[in-house]
């Protein structure tokens, strides 16, 4: 402790010389000297304690922060990051970073952020330009908006673009706190605590989820749609957002569709999603789709001069809705690859070696090929980012079973197959069949997205 104690005391001696030549000895001895402290450097971050608020004030200002910075790092070499603060902030600075640490759980830590998902790796296109340079603003230090809400199609970049903010955000602001939560866990997480709650079963309470984003600074709210037709969630989520916006935290949102475009969503929580900043990113061009499998290729260490233009081509064509599936597909490319050492050149004798037990490549060349039930299951799979194996499964949660009754509807309306035929591919009965076909179908009269999700795959099947 005592080394500690005099290495900060010499930081601060060299840091102080440097001081009084930057802001001249009037300044120094006005603002400074004797009422300035540095207290603790932890990771990048110097913290300076000052006795007197109008030097708290002064110093705190942008222009003389940057004197400070640049002091620093004429003494340590090290471009610190100077946070100041008065002698009673910095003491519940500590006290409220200790009861963080021992007292509160982290409920949101069931996701990973990717460190390669950054800006860097995401490919910039016409389509989605807007929306990566609002994304890049946020971390800004003086962002002029506060809120944004993205939304397209599955596998467009949406996760991508929030990981990145993720990303960025920790580098530009170590000392202050962002976290990501997926919808879908903070619905499970709600109704898991209702029931704690309800039936007394642990400490768990409804409240502990509104405290837990009391001290965050920056939110990314994945897949927003989910809290559709969810009364009780929403009204929690309500609250919990109502108290982001009132204390200007960033909150950055992403859902398949716009705000008013969501069933069932409280017309308070439209008007709050509606009132920031809203981009949407639109289906690639075929250029970026072949940009960004160029970058992959980049990012995996292969020459790109072993993909032929056509192989890039017919490749982003075969995915041109879908940036996962073009990942997914080049994922199998690379395998093959690595398999196959002794080839230089990834031709399209090879592509279609590579892709011939998969059915939206081998369809294209087998030209006798007829519409059956396996294609439906993989187009409807693909469309909502899940595995045949999930859609033939018994896992009922609600998107698997949305997509489920989704597939059977069309496999009833486009090849007019047998309930128990249908049922049996998907290990139900006649009467599931025919309760999916018709939910299906009345859910269509009212939902104006259903129904273009309906025509777009039909469109696909049909080709």
């Amino acid at each position: 402790m005592e080394e500690e104690i005099n290495s900060l005391d010499l930081i601060w001696e060299n840091v102080t010389n440097h001081l009084q030549e930057i802001f001249g000895r009037p300044s120094y001895e006005a603002y400074i000297e004797n009422i300035c402290h540095l207290m603790k450097i932890e990771k990048n971050n110097a913290y300076v304690v000052c006795d007197q608020k109008v030097s708290l004030k002064i110093l705190s200002q942008d222009s003389q922060l940057d004197k400070f910075k640049k002091a620093f790092e004429e003494a340590t070499g090290t471009n610190y990051n100077v946070l100041f603060y008065s002698q009673k902030d910095y003491v519940n600075l500590d006290k409220k970073k200790e009861k963080k640490e021992t007292s509160k759980p982290d409920l949101f830590d069931q996701y990973i952020i990717s460190p390669k998902d950054t800006f860097d790796t995401f490919v910039v296109g016409q389509s989605n330009k807007q929306a990566y340079l609002a994304c890049n603003l946020l971390c800004e230090d003086k962002v002029t908006f506060n809120q944004l809400f993205i939304y397209a199609d599955s596998g467009l970049g949406k996760t991508h673009l929030l990981s990145a903010i993720y990303n960025k955000y920790r580098e530009v602001h170590p000392d202050k706190k962002i976290k990501y939560v997926c919808i879908n866990d903070f619905i499970e997480l709600y109704i898991r605590y209702v029931r704690e709650e309800q039936n007394k079963t642990g400490d768990a309470k409804v409240s502990d989820i509104k405290d837990y984003f009391v001290d965050l600074d920056c939110v990314l709210f994945d897949d927003i749609q989910f809290l559709t037709a969810k009364r009780k969630t929403q009204e929690v989520f309500f609250d919990i957002f109502n108290k982001l916006q009132m204390r200007n935290v960033i909150v950055v949102m992403t859902s398949d569709c716009s705000p008013d475009h969501i069933q069932d969503l409280d017309k308070r929580l439209v008007s709050r999603f509606s009132s920031g900043l809203s981009c949407f990113i639109k289906i690639p061009e075929r250029s970026t789709m072949i940009d960004i499998l160029k970058k992959k290729i980049e990012l995996n260490g292969l020459d790109i001069n072993m993909f032929p233009d056509e192989v890039l081509d017919y490749i982003a064509s075969k995915n041109s809705n879908n940036v996962r599936l073009l990942e997914g597909a080049l994922n199998r490319l690379l395998f093959l690859l690595a398999l196959h050492k002794d080839v230089d050149k990834v031709d399209m004798k090879f592509v279609r070696m590579a892709f011939e037990d998969n059915r939206s490549y081998s369809k294209e060349l087998d030209q006798d090929h007829v519409l059956d039930v396996e294609d439906i299951i993989s187009e409807v799979a693909n469309q909502f980012n899940l595995t045949i194996g999930q859609l033939k499964s018994k896992v009922r949660t609600s998107q698997i079973s949305y997509a489920r009754q989704i597939a059977m509807y069309l496999c009833r309306d486009l090849l007019n197959e047998s309930l128990n035929d249908i049922g049996r591919v998907f290990g139900k009965d006649h009467s599931t069949v025919l309760d999916a076909c018709k939910k299906i179908t009345k859910r269509m009269e009212e939902d104006v997205n259903l129904k273009k999700t309906i025509k777009k795959l039909k469109d696909k099947l049909k080709k």
